[in-house]
């Protein structure tokens, strides 16, 4: 079998270039580590510094005393489903990550006085009280953290896809990745949707095999139309969340939610990935833009909406089913693709910073006037719910670590607005410390590295997909996801969702191409071929992404937080715990 292109071994290997994984590169390279960082677009992208926003805000405890109360304010929140383990270690962490950021010397902004920062705008999505308030300033963050990439002897690899990830046993994932893969929910309902497979509930069903450890990843390089071994001790996996599934989103384009699947194929466990904000933006005069929350007090809108309602809905952002609130974006949602009209009516006094600043960048970097009619829809945005960590970022797949969005457990059904930064930050230096500490300990990777490369890309390469039919294809899962697991969520919806996923699950394993599979990968040969077998690796995640969220929707017959059923829209006390979703194993 003609040889992947393989690289030499690092200590470290970084997936994902926003604030978690920049965060993680650095403090393992700081700890001794020999680091790689690799990115699917370019060097600081992800949902870090997506551009259709006004800032990155960033909050934590006032002080020692206020730890307590906003750890409690997490859980309160999160509706019995954090880890209050995480929420501890996140809370903890968080004014030490502002005082690193700082000793670096990025550049932070402060509310322009004590007076505003106490203003009720100033109060987190979700809080009840004012917080420290921080906001990250994308040029002055990159610009430091480009120049300590540097100091640090960092290499860089930007656009470069992770397509699978290296293992010493190259053969642990090829059952699930051959077939379509089944899923089994932790703790299970007794009703089965349709389209998850049959799933034993006795006694030694959460029994599991161990899976092999990662070893690295295989990238797709797509400059250059080929496929790339990285081999590393210890690989931390920081790619964001899943809204690259949905069809309208607030996040960048190489956000697309595959690596959570990959990291299903290679035995991690997913927990609260039902829970995903869902977030107002603009579709009109400009797509694909933040709308600000603190606004909505100010605004008329088309179908009228009551005034007390539009106030109560502007104290938070992403959507929530535990407040009466919830009935502003269930009617943006029932007008659909063509948005709701929003005008707004501003007072000449008394405007809060929050919303000053959003009109100003309206204005300023949009060229959108206040005075002009929006149309607002409904965009997947944050996930609260992703790959299941502990406070150092294992995995529990030997060698494997994550950080930031991709994770969950630190945040619940709600999350309160500020803490995404913040989890990136604090579990993003954790997991850079612990990988690093981890890989240092190892002799060695184990096997040949260029052979367990060879062998893994066998595993996947017969599937290959062009470019039409994976964007075909594509389209269908995003269009699928954003009709049945956005606003409002049924189980006949939910069900007609996982059937749609089984179905493109068969068609892209049907897309097989004659040839040998080595001469997909040799070098020489790769070209389009890569391209395609990328594509499939891709979609094939993808898949196996969307049905693990569908499935836990579905196993959640009740509206909490993030999560609403339409078909039970009171939550229900006996689903107050997290819901883990994993690959059943024999």
């Amino acid at each position: 079998m003609a040889p992947v292109a393989t690289l030499e071994t690092y200590d470290v290997l970084v997936i994902g270039s926003g604030i978690a994984g920049v965060t993680a590169a650095l403090e393992a390279a700081r700890a001794g580590a020999r680091v790689c960082l690799t990115c699917q677009g370019p060097l600081f992208s992800g949902s870090s510094f997506y551009p259709g926003t006004w800032g990155l805000g960033l909050v934590g405890p006032r002080d020692a005393d206020d730890e307590a109360d906003l750890a409690g304010t997490i859980e309160a929140v999160g509706q019995g489903v954090a880890d209050p383990e995480l929420v501890a270690t996140l809370v903890a962490g968080i004014r030490p990550a502002i005082a690193w950021l700082e000793e670096l010397g990025v550049t932070l902004k402060r509310p322009s006085s004590a007076q505003s920062a106490a203003e009720a705008a100033f109060i987190p999505c979700f809080d009840h009280t004012t917080r420290l308030w921080r906001g990250i300033t994308r040029e002055s963050m990159t610009d430091v953290c480009r120049r300590e990439i540097a100091r640090r002897g960092i290499d860089v690899n930007d656009g470069w896809e992770l397509v699978d990830l290296l293992t010493e046993d190259a053969a642990g994932a090829s059952e699930a990745a051959d077939a379509l893969p089944r899923l089994r929910v932790e703790p299970a309902c007794a009703v089965r949707p349709r389209g998850t497979g049959p799933q034993p509930d006795g006694p030694g069903a959460g029994v599991r095999r161990p899976a092999p450890r990662v070893s690295g990843g295989i990238f797709h390089d797509r400059a250059a139309h080929r496929l790339v071994a990285l081999p590393a001790r210890a690989t931390v996996i920081a790619t964001g969340g899943t809204s690259g599934l949905f069809a309208r989103r607030l996040t960048a384009a190489d956000v697309t939610g595959s690596a959570g699947g990959i990291a299903l194929l290679h035995g991690c466990a997913l927990t609260n990935i039902e829970f995903m904000q869902m977030m107002p933006g603009l579709i009109a005069p400009k797509r694909g833009l933040v709308f600000n929350e603190k606004s909505f007090r100010f605004a008329r809108t088309d179908p009228a909406l009551p005034a007390e309602t539009l106030a109560e809905r502007s104290a938070y952002g992403p959507f929530t089913a535990r407040l009466a609130s919830r009935a502003v974006d269930l009617a943006i949602a029932r007008e659909g693709a063509r948005g709701m009209r929003v005008r707004y009516r501003f007072p000449r006094e008394g405007v809060p910073e929050f919303v000053r600043t959003f009109c100003a960048w309206l204005a300023d970097e949009q060229g959108i006037q206040p005075t002009e009619e929006l149309r607002i829809a409904l965009y997947a945005h944050a996930s609260n719910g992703g790959i299941r960590i502990d406070a150092d970022g294992r995995t529990g797949t030997p060698g494997l670590f994550a950080a930031g969005e991709a994770t969950g457990g630190m945040h619940g059904a709600d999350r309160i607005g500020g803490l995404s930064s913040a989890n990136g930050l604090v579990f993003g230096r954790r997991a850079g410390r612990a990988a690093a500490a981890e890989a240092q300990a190892l002799a060695g990777v184990g096997r040949d590295s260029a052979d367990v490369a060879s062998e893994t890309v066998h595993r996947f390469a017969h599937v290959r997909l062009s470019a039409s039919e994976n964007a075909a294809m594509t389209t269908e899962l995003r269009e699928a996801m954003q009709t049945h697991a956005m606003l409002p969520r049924t189980a006949e919806g939910l069900s007609e969702g996982l059937v749609t996923m089984a179905r493109l699950t068969e068609r892209a394993s049907g897309r097989v191409r004659s040839g040998a599979p080595a001469d997909a990968v040799d070098n020489r040969l790769a070209g389009a071929a890569a391209d395609d077998i990328a594509h499939g690796a891709r979609l094939r995640a993808q898949l196996l992404l969307a049905r693990a969220m569908l499935t836990a929707m579905y196993e959640r017959p009740e509206s909490r937080g993030a999560h609403y059923r339409a078909d039970a829209p009171a939550p229900d006390p006996r689903y107050a715990r997290a819901c883990i979703v994993r690959l059943q194993t024999p």
